[in-house]
């Protein structure tokens, strides 16, 4: 009689606690912080550096640094002679596969902007430059429209280092944006040429550029305000357009949602932030996970679920992000209302019964964080 007791009592138990803890089938645990105040970001797998911008210093603008996963970061822009006018903001940067070059916006001396506006997070009056790993020469490749008009948001270069595929701000009033793919060669001095553009949903839309499901950058991912009754970046969405066929596929079809920063894995997945489940106004998002066409979407982070131990009481914005490898990335975490945030490696395991922080080794630290 005891043992019977006994057994229902363990199972009575195993009841209760199942039906409190919360199971997602797929989660990204964060491993460490690698920077705890930085931007936007780009690893590189053939030399395992890792590209930034960050926000600050005396002169109170963005600048690109670069760091290794576990190393202080070293600032490759700063007071740089071939950047000194007008040396403002700085950032966006994108390797090349051999990890020689990397792409990045700086803002150009049109008057037409207001620093404001200049960030590399808006684009406005940015131009298109390269640099060599090294740091020793910088080189303008692409130059936009002046007087306030032009921008260039997110570069980035094919998986065969033959493309830079980029955004671009063509008009002001309506603000018109379009997709520009262009040939580049990183023989020094780097150059770009043959730019073809493409505005696949509407043509006085928003674009972002997000990278290609492809080597050579035939089938593009951006997100965009597609369609002319989306109601601004409420109903932002993630979408992909194959050069070839002209075939435009929508990849999240949400109102009241705002999906963007889709990154494509080495295994074709990719990493989003979307506010599905949270809010728009104020904005909160976290990270989710989605197959090449848009199948199986699961959420990786919840550090706005208040039920979960991850929950930010403050909120958050996931933001940018690079694949590491097939099931780690480093991600860029913003609080509300700033600049800048923290940069962190995060561990995706797919597992059912993981429901809060791993226990994960952490790496040796040089700086400290």
């Amino acid at each position: 009689m005891r043992i019977k007791l006994t057994r229902i009592a363990v199972c009575l138990w195993s009841v209760v606690s199942f039906a409190k803890v919360t199971t997602p089938q797929t989660y990204a645990s964060e491993w460490y912080t690698i920077h705890a105040d930085a931007g936007r970001v780009d690893y590189n797998m053939t030399t395992a550096v890792l590209a930034y911008d960050d926000y600050g210093g005396l002169d109170l603008y963005f600048d690109v640094f670069r760091s290794t996963l576990t190393s202080a970061g070293v600032c490759y822009t700063c007071d740089h002679a071939d950047l000194a006018s007008p040396n403002k903001h700085i950032g966006q940067p994108a390797w090349n596969p051999a990890g020689t070059y990397f792409v990045f916006q700086a803002q150009n001396t049109d008057a037409g902007c207001l620093d404001s506006e200049a960030t590399p997070g808006s684009g406005l009056c940015n131009n298109l430059w390269a640099m060599d790993v090294l740091g020793v020469a910088a080189t303008e490749l692409y130059t936009v429209a002046g007087a306030g008009e032009g921008g260039l948001l997110h570069p980035h270069v094919s998986g065969d280092g033959l493309k830079v595929y980029f955004s671009e701000r063509t008009v002001e009033t309506p603000s018109t944006w379009r997709l520009a793919v262009c040939d580049i060669e990183f023989v020094f001095p780097p150059s770009v040429s043959g730019c073809v553009y493409h505005a696949p949903a509407q043509a006085d839309g928003f674009y972002e550029a997000h990278g290609c499901l492809d080597d050579a950058c035939d089938e593009l991912v951006f997100s965009c305000i597609c369609d002319a009754a989306d109601n601004d970046f409420d109903d932002f969405d993630i979408a992909t357009y194959k050069v070839s066929t002209m075939t435009y596929t929508k990849l999240t079809n949400t109102q009241n949602e705002w999906d963007e920063h889709a990154i494509v894995g080495p295994d074709g997945r990719i990493v989003w932030m979307s506010s599905k489940d949270t809010t728009v106004s104020p904005l909160r998002t976290d990270w989710w996970i989605m197959d090449s066409d848009g199948s199986n979407k699961q959420r990786l982070t919840y550090f706005n679920d208040a039920n979960h131990p991850e929950y930010i009481s403050a909120g958050a914005i996931a933001a940018d992000s690079t694949w590491v490898t097939n099931n780690r990335f480093v991600g860029f975490r913003q609080a509300p209302s700033s600049n800048t945030g923290r940069i962190s490696v995060y561990q995706i395991q797919d597992n059912p019964r993981i429901s809060s922080r791993t226990n994960l080794k952490k790496p040796v630290r040089v700086n400290g964080q």
